[in-house]
């Protein structure tokens, strides 16, 4: 059966999935811990797999759009204090999202790059 990818999750599960190919449990709470302070921080795991993704970025936009809108009541009553601190805030919001897609990029190139697998899955050569 094809797994349909139509939402944050269904990629998380997706991953899920290559990991366990790879000889990985991405959900392994201490799928971490073999790594040291020597080690690059990029070698470490930056998603939580065990969470929800759909939930997690809904609240971070929820957030986003929240500031947004005391930045916009802010500035119709042309309270620039009020308008700059609630436009700050969406901004720190707007950096957790993208910072969201960031970490799921570095742990998609480390199962491209297969570096950490336990099994004998290759990927077809270009």
């Amino acid at each position: 059966m094809m797994m349909e990818i139509n939402d944050l999750n269904s990629v998380k599960e997706a991953l899920i999935e290559l990991g366990l190919k790879e000889g990985l449990d991405l959900c392994d709470e201490n799928i971490n811990e073999n790594f040291t302070s020597e080690d690059s921080i990029f070698s470490q795991w930056f998603r939580d797999y065990s969470e929800d993704w759909n939930d997690e970025q809904q609240t971070r936009i929820r957030y986003l759009l929240k500031h947004m809108r005391k930045y916009q009541n802010a500035m119709d009553r042309e309270d620039t204090q009020s308008a700059r601190r609630s436009l700050l805030l969406a901004m720190i919001w707007i950096g957790t999202i993208k910072n969201a897609f960031s970490y799921l990029e570095w742990d998609m190139i480390k199962l491209l790059e297969n570096k950490n697998k336990t099994t004998d899955f290759q990927w077809t050569q270009f």
